[in-house]
């Protein structure tokens, strides 16, 4: 790959695309998929990582006022009044064989194509500092944030050869290009990820069957009968307060799916743990996320963790009649997700409630077949971590070349 400096000049994002605003609708004018006059109207729940086609609404012709509400191949569509946190998440459109258009809490990025190249915006809109940026440029209401779109469009983007139109454009195709496959390499990583879990699902269901039979199947006793403990963390340091080195200071991003993520460990001092004594944590306690991202998500702590400390995390103590594994991969899946998400208490973006926690429903199949199933879950998850390893590195190195494409250096 052929590493160079160009000449970069900052111009505002409104000076090269443009926002187009979604449509509003009814309730009752949606319309069947069928119908001669149909056209597809794309929500927030279709502004994935990938645009989400299996789940759309249509709405009657008329309703789409003017051409350029359309969508077109090699636009995006930005999520533009949502929570906080996804504001600024976006979508390319791919070429679509049916008419389309943007509903009302979305909107359609388009970009001016003879000023830039639409891939080189998306990888420059969809970037961790310009998705940043993006995001603050909401109007914060009790519920919901509003893109300010004069401002989303006063951000600067960088392009290259500011002076040369026809060349600027084809350095931008030159980098979108380089980003487009080193993208598609992470995405190998990504998919490859699911692998292991596709293994353990089948396991599971081998073992204890549906999780829509536990109840005829299992006794179903509270959680706090089957703990020995359960304790949360509530408090952490402000960032100053984190060390290079010391106790291991476990955060809600730490907590994945069945395991630990241990890339990015914080520290505090010995005091500062002191005073957090009972929110230790050690191997074998299963830990469940109360907020953020991972709100909901239930890991199991390893043997090289036994001691630290956390914080916004629930954790328990299993009992003798339940293994860590089997309840972390319970607490999981999407019936209990359902449940503990459905009960989350406080703000917009919701807290685990504890209570509701302390007296989830916990199925227990015979311990042997859970010890069967913990054993095949800690051979698996080797595999498992080599794979998130392996995928991380592609993330890290795709925002390094993501910093350097936008900074003229690639």
């Amino acid at each position: 790959m052929n590493l160079t400096t160009q000449e970069t000049v900052p111009v505002p994002l409104g000076t090269v695309a443009r926002f187009i605003r979604g449509i509003t609708f009814k309730p009752d004018e949606l319309i069947d998929g069928d119908a001669d006059d149909a056209v597809a109207c794309m929500r927030t729940k279709n502004v994935q990582v990938d645009l989400e086609q299996s789940d759309l609404l249509f709405v009657p012709s008329h309703l789409v006022k003017r051409d350029e509400q359309y969508l077109q191949s090699k636009d995006m569509l930005v999520s533009t009044a949502n929570s906080w946190e996804l504001v600024g998440k976006t979508s390319w459109v791919p070429e679509l064989d049916y008419r389309a258009t943007a509903g009302g809490f979305i909107s359609i990025l388009r970009a001016h194509a003879d000023k830039v190249w639409p891939r080189y915006l998306y990888h420059w809109f969809t970037s961790a500092r310009v998705q940043e940026l993006v995001r603050n440029c909401g109007r914060k209401t009790t519920n919901i944030s509003n893109l300010n779109y004069a401002l989303c469009l006063s951000i600067d983007i960088p392009l290259p050869c500011p002076n040369d139109s026809a060349r600027s454009l084809t350095e931008q195709m030159r980098i979108a290009d380089i980003l487009d496959k080193a993208d598609a390499i992470r995405r190998k990583r990504r998919e490859a990820m699911v692998i292991p879990k596709q293994i353990l699902d089948s396991e599971y269901l081998h073992l204890f069957g549906q999780t829509s039979s536990f109840e005829d199947s299992y006794e179903m006793p509270p959680l706090d009968r089957m703990a020995k403990r359960i304790v949360v963390g509530h408090v952490g340091p402000t960032s100053h307060g984190y060390r290079d080195s010391g106790v291991p200071f476990l955060r809600t991003q730490n907590v994945r799916p069945l395991w630990v993520d241990s890339t990015d460990i914080k520290y505090v001092s010995d005091e500062f743990h002191g005073k957090l004594r009972k929110s230790q944590v050690s191997a074998g306690d299963v830990l469940i996320s109360r907020v953020g991202v991972n709100r909901g998500m239930a890991a199991v702590v390893p043997p090289e963790l036994d001691g630290a400390n956390c914080a916004n995390i629930i954790v328990v103590t299993p009992g003798d009649g339940i293994t860590p594994e089997f309840l972390a991969y319970t607490l999981n899946a999407s019936h209990a997700q359902s449940s503990l998400l459905g009960a989350s208490v406080g703000s917009a973006q919701g807290v685990i409630n504890v209570a509701v926690m302390k007296r989830w429903n916990v199925p227990t199949p015979p311990i042997e077949k859970q010890i069967q199933f913990s054993s095949f879950t800690k051979s698996l998850g080797k595999l498992a971590k080599s794979q998130f390893d392996h995928s991380e590195a592609c993330e890290s190195l795709f925002c390094s070349l993501i910093q350097r494409a936008f900074r003229g250096e690639l």
